[in-house]
């Protein structure tokens, strides 16, 4: 993923994302099974998805899918 992530999409994952979670361009990925798949998206912690253009998912099980959305803590949705 990495070399992939960082020539092509100008992206980087630190931690664990499973084939198939994609992360979209100039996006940010950290933690276990998350997904940062929006443009300008940045996913941190545990199984988070922040699959909206300039979102924020943090926490556990959380998703950011709305354009310029945020959401954080456990099972959050925006």
């Amino acid at each position: 993923y990495l070399k992939k992530d960082v020539t092509i999409q100008n992206s980087i994952t630190i931690g664990n994302r499973l084939k198939g979670r994609e992360i979209g361009i100039f996006s940010f990925s950290n933690g276990y099974l998350n997904e940062a798949s929006g443009i300008y998206s940045h996913a941190e912690g545990i199984n988070t998805k922040a699959s909206g253009n300039n979102s924020h998912a943090e926490g556990n099980c959380t998703r950011a899918s709305g354009n310029n959305s945020h959401a954080e803590c456990n099972g959050t949705r925006a």
